[in-house]
């Protein structure tokens, strides 16, 4: 059967009629590739067929949603190559668009269709195709538009052609491999990957929809040109973004007035498509650099004189910020004041758009081709009004709010553009003096209404106003703005401000953290994201200023995030923004004025607790650091005072909590807050913390609710501070510690108009400390004072043995330390600290690191089991007495997460801590020191431990030739145990006798006399170091620094290194340990120990039978635990203590742990 060739879908057989093949037959052949073949076709019918394809690829476009390569059911649409030379059109149109960047590079050869096609037909050698091509060019002028077109003009870039202009679609791209060129435009690759209209840039796309609005000629002329410029207007509105949004807004505003549009092109060269009598169709390029200029001296003269009027306005905004040369006008809709407009009163039949995309000085005026600047609605308030789920704070400017109707436990951010702080300050704003801008927030039943009143040259007032309404909807911000409509949005935002102080004092370095809180999990704005921007006024408008953003906890993982920012200058406003919204917070700035009023502040860095004393010029009597009621440092944004528990019943309450568990609270000091020093030596850090570009209230904080209550959020704590081992990590702890101690005193300096310059600081060290890292944390102090306080600031340090006696001796306390002397015994929780004085003067001191952690730590070990020890025999009491009662859960949870974290001796210490909890109710029910000092069986370590300092202390004293003392001054936190012993101080001052007797070999003359101030122990360095500020600025550490140690020959203050402890002073150490042991067994001859103190039977015969066990093994497990500690250093320094009491730590750990095992 013989085969049918054609595309015309006809049959017949032998000869039949057939039609020519029109464009409905053409468009049904398929195309063998699929639509992806982009290599040129190989039959040309006419010379001008290029033209032709470039006209079809857009007429196939067209037919596509996306202007772009598609198919449907197998049928191809639109092809690859249709896509490519549609885009490569655009190229063209783009390229000339940027004329003046490229123009160096473009070569534009004219080719006229007339005299140039007659100077082929008139050489013999190119008669032939100057014929043939004006018979193309006569035959196809309306088809090609050549009845328009006087000239081609071939396209030129670095001597290669690109291409030519068309009559038809502007440009026809070449095939010379345009790619390769690597021609770009903004750093955009043209002629690569094909992009449609309406994702090119902004610019772009406005002059195009421009150049078809006012040559309408092209609609008739260039119909699927002009086609694809309607439709890709089409495409964008679809995009539905902002971006797109704002982009469509301006295609529409040119589409309403093409004229006034037309101001911002400019002509470039004399390149014209259509140029035919009185036909001119000039391609019209934007130039982006210069203002256009009128065309003749008529429109620059009218341009003139309506800027004239402008400047004369009635609507002329009051401002001292602007231009004087051209100030701003403010114009809205449905004016109803006659106001002056240009040469007459305003008419409301001219029409302001809501919102422009044009800058406000390239605006043309309503009714008036000329560009001259004013601001409209849009410009100055925002199309979103946040709400907050709480009133906002009286120390932020509110906007003026008030509630007429609705809920008032709410509040809102100020919905002011940036643009408002172009014309007027923050000062301004708030002060409302007249001819000052003002801000009226007005909550209605299911709307809020925000006027905002323009300050007139005249004068006068013209008022701006928005409505905001309670509804939710898909209605795009730039639809928004254009109806002059808004939306509120509930966010569950927290904003603290730490200081809430502004000096505007230079040589004062403003130093700020801020915390934002995010605690939208359940509404519609879990998946935003905030920021926050400050700005300070200008004269000139407003300027951003630099801060640093630490993400402390990902609200993915616990259903709140916090941020927190390091601002460093002073600022006037803040703005708040997310994916979709933006508002203003205003902080209300008290006035600053600096006093006389100087401070000394004493700063006790303990190994347990931490504790700041101050005093002043006016009040000389040092009193522990505080913050008052009416020096409150921070500043929330939500009213502290109206803000209901539950946050307007959102349940947002860790916008409260995050402030105690992260940042700094409203109050310090008894007895108006729950928090106080002495405070627990613990630091909140951020999990996963790289060591470099690490900052205070910001990756760390001083928790203080540690102790008081549970902690919700993202946090490490870290409590070995002091004697963490030397690396940057431990080191950025450290400083970030003592950054945050000089920034609460930095900033109570100044709220109280003190002279911060004339500060004074004293800080403590344990002699037993290393010389080096002694001067790591003098090097750190005076570093990090550098950082907060200005040049000036006295810093001191101070040994910690010294100050509790002066503390005693200035405070009438005792009269000892003249004639005989007297010993400072200060037991810290790593270190005790012991000085012999006499006539007020410092002997001799020494210091160890025997003291409340080898009670209450876990000896050398890293890791304890719960059922171990006095806390496996007490803990579970305290944890049924939390468990029993619902108003201490959250106390019960906080020990549990102590807990979790391993260490002893924070456990030990949060339960002393219950006792002084203003959560307690029952103190005796949760009295950690009443149940030690009731448990028969552990009393005797408690009385071992007190006796081994004594005897230590007795032994040092007469080596170093100095007579029995009278008075025994103890301080310290664990000077605590001295309760715990005994409730009869008289029991303890004849266990000391003894000791002191049984040491000297002699009775003791008077009774050893033991002073201390129990209900404060630790304060007494503090305050000491103060009242004796500057008066050991002589003293020198090293001509009365003593450590006793033992040899062959017996105990000595010789000085011995690490390599100098060999196996004969180990064995000299673990005798005299042995002979102490027997001392004290000996003390019980007469029961004493069984009368006074209600030591158990079996536990004192327990503790003679093991006293002595291992005392060498615990000795070597001692020295090899401090060499670790102070790896870094050389073992030819040194010893810093002696090596007495390494055995003890051993022997505690083991005893408790098996008294505390007895039942």
């Amino acid at each position: 059967m013989s085969e049918i060739f054609g595309f015309s879908g006809q049959d017949g057989r032998h000869w039949f009629n057939s039609v020519i093949y029109d464009d409905n037959i053409i468009e049904k052949i398929k195309d063998p590739e699929g639509g992806g073949q982009v290599e040129l076709p190989t039959a040309i019918p006419s010379p001008f067929a290029r033209l032709d394809l470039v006209r079809i690829a857009f007429e196939h476009i067209n037919r596509t949603g996306k202007l772009q390569m598609s198919e449907a059911s197998g049928e191809v649409i639109a092809s690859a190559e249709d896509e490519r030379l549609v885009s490569y059109t655009l190229d063209f149109l783009e390229l000339f668009f940027n004329y003046s960047a490229i123009s160096n590079d473009l070569k534009i050869v004219s080719w006229n269709l007339v005299n140039d096609v007659n100077t082929l037909i008139a050489n013999p050698e190119t008669n032939d195709f100057g014929d043939a091509l004006q018979l193309f060019i006569q035959q196809d002028a309306r088809v090609y538009n050549f009845d328009l077109t006087a000239n081609l003009y071939i396209i030129k870039y670095k001597y290669t052609v690109i291409g030519t202009t068309s009559p038809l679609t502007l440009f026809c791209p070449g095939e010379n491999g345009l790619k390769e060129l690597e021609i770009r435009i903004g750093g955009q690759l043209l002629f690569s990957e094909p992009r449609p209209l309406y994702l090119r840039s902004e610019k772009f796309q406005r002059f195009v929809h421009f150049y078809f609005k006012k040559y309408t000629i092209l609609k008739d002329r260039m119909a699927w040109l002009s086609v694809y410029v309607s439709k890709s207007k089409a495409c964008l509105k679809s995009l539905n973004n902002d971006t797109a949004g704002r982009i469509f807004q301006m295609i529409n505003q040119i589409e309403d007035n093409p004229v006034i549009a037309e101001m911002e092109y400019t002509r470039i060269a004399s390149l014209k498509i259509f140029d035919s009598v009185n036909k001119n169709l000039p391609l019209l390029m934007l130039n982006p650099e210069i203002e256009q200029k009128a065309n003749n001296a008529q429109q620059r003269a009218q341009t003139d004189a309506i800027k004239t009027m402008a400047r004369s306005s009635d609507l002329r905004i009051f401002s001292a910020k602007q231009d004087e040369t051209n100030p701003t006008l403010i114009l809205k809709n449905d004016l109803y004041a006659a106001h002056k407009y240009l040469d007459s009163p305003w008419s409301n039949d001219l029409k302001v758009p809501n919102a422009y995309q044009l800058p406000v000085n390239d605006r043309p005026l309503p009714g008036s081709c000329v560009i001259y600047p004013h601001l409209v609605v849009g410009d100055l308030l925002e199309p979103v009004l946040i709400r907050v789920v709480y009133p906002i704070s009286k120390r932020f400017f509110n906007g003026n709010y008030h509630a007429e109707a609705g809920v008032s436990n709410k509040g809102y951010l100020i919905p002011l553009k940036l643009k408002f702080f172009d014309y007027f300050t923050i000062e301004q704003l708030k002060s409302g003096e007249p001819k000052t801008p003002k801000i009226e927030i007005l909550q209605t039943i299911g709307a809020v209404s925000v006027k905002l009143h323009i300050p007139l040259e005249n004068g006068e007032y013209l008022p701006i106003e928005r409505t905001y309404y309670d509804v939710e909807n898909k209605t795009t911000t730039t639809q928004l703005e254009e109806a002059n409509r808004g939306v509120i949005q509930e966010h569950e935002i927290g904003f603290t401000l730490f200081p809430f102080l502004r000096t505007r004092i230079p040589e004062l370095s403003a130093l700020y953290r801020v915390q934002l809180v995010d605690r939208n999990t359940q509404n519609n704005y879990a998946g935003s994201d905030y920021r926050l921007e400050f700005y300070t006024d200008t004269p000139r408008g407003y300027c951003l200023v630099d801060n640093r953003e630490k993400i402390r906890s990902d609200k993915k993982v616990h259903d709140v995030g916090t941020k927190y920012y390091i601002v460093n200058d002073e600022f006037d406003f803040v703005s708040v923004k997310s994916n979709t919204a933006s508002g203003l917070i205003i902080p209300d700035w008290e006035p600053f004025h600096q006093g006389n009023t100087s401070y000394d502040f004493a700063i006790d860095f303990g190994t347990t607790n931490t504790h700041v004393e101050y005093r002043t010029s006016k009040n000389p009597v040092p009193k522990p650091f505080d913050i008052g009621a009416d020096e409150i440092q921070i500043a929330t944004l939500f009213d502290p005072d109206a803000t209901s528990e539950d946050f307007s019943g959102s349940g947002a309450i860790a916008i409260r909590e995050s402030i105690n568990e992260e940042f700094v609270p409203f109050t310090i000091g008894r007895p108006h807050s729950e928090f106080s020093f002495p405070h627990r030596t613990v630091l909140a850090i951020t999990p996963n913390l790289a060591s470099n570009e690490t900052a205070a209230l910001a990756d760390y904080n001083i928790p203080f609710i540690y102790e008081k209550n549970d902690f919700r959020f993202n946090s490490d704590f870290e409590t070995d501070l002091k004697w963490s081992k030397h690396n940057i990590e431990n080191f950025n702890k450290i400083k970030a510690y003592f950054e945050e101690l000089l920034f609460l005193i930095r900033n109570k300096i100044l709220i109280n108009k003190g002279r911060l310059n004339e500060t004074k600081i004293i800080w403590f060290y344990p002699t037993s400390m290393q010389p080096s890292r002694v001067a790591t944390l003098n090097q750190l102090w005076e570093r990090t004072v550098e950082i907060y306080f200005p040049g000036g600031v006295e810093v001191f340090s101070m040994p910690e043995s010294l100050a509790p006696f002066y503390y005693y001796k200035f405070s009438n306390i005792i009269p000892g330390g003249n004639h005989t002397p007297a010993v400072s015994i200060d037991i810290g929780g790593g270190t005790s600290d012991v000085v012999i004085f006499k006539n007020n003067v410092p002997l001799f001191l020494t210091s160890f690191k025997f003291a409340a952690n080898t009670l209450f730590g876990d000896a050398f070990l890293s890791l304890r089991k719960d059922d171990l020890g006095m806390l496996g025999k007490h803990l579970p009491h305290f944890k049924k007495e939390l468990g029993a009662n619902s108003r201490y859960k959250k106390v019960l949870t906080a020990l549990e997460q102590v807990c979790m974290r391993g260490k002893s001796a924070d456990i030990n210490a949060f339960l002393f801590s219950l006792e002084s909890n203003p959560k307690i109710a029952d103190t005796n029910l949760f009295s950690y020191d009443l149940m030690l000092n009731n448990d028969d069986e552990l009393k005797i370590v408690f009385l071992y431990f007190y006796s081994a300092i004594i005897y230590h202390v007795a032994a040092w004293m007469k080596v170093c030739g100095v007579e029995m003392p009278t008075y025994v001054f103890m301080s310290g936190t664990g000077s605590k145990v001295l309760n715990i012993l005994s409730p009869e101080m008289l029991y303890i001052e004849q266990l000391a006798s003894k000791i002191f007797s049984a040491v000297y070999r002699s009775p003791i003359r008077d009774k050893v006399k033991i002073i201390t101030d129990s209900k404060i122990p630790k304060e007494a360095t503090s305050k000491g170091g103060l009242l004796s500020m500057g008066q050991t600025s002589d003293f020198e550490l090293d001509d009365v620094k003593r450590a006793l140690n033992y040899n062959e020959n017996g105990p000595s203050v010789g000085k011995l290194r690490y390599d100098q402890v060999n196996d004969i002073i180990k064995t000299a150490v673990v005798k005299e340990v042995e002979r102490f042991n027997d001392i004290f067994i000996h003390l019980n001859d007469d029961g004493f120990f069984f009368d006074k103190f209600s030591v158990s039977t079996r536990s004192f015969n327990y503790f003679k039978m093991h006293a002595d066990d291992s005392l060498a093994d615990y000795l070597a497990d001692g020295i090899q635990f401090n060499m670790n500690l102070d790896a870094d250093e050389d073992k030819d320094k040194i010893l810093e203590e002696s090596l007495f009491f390494l055995p003890f730590i051993g022997v505690i750990y083991n005893m408790t742990n098996y008294l505390s095992s007895l039942k």
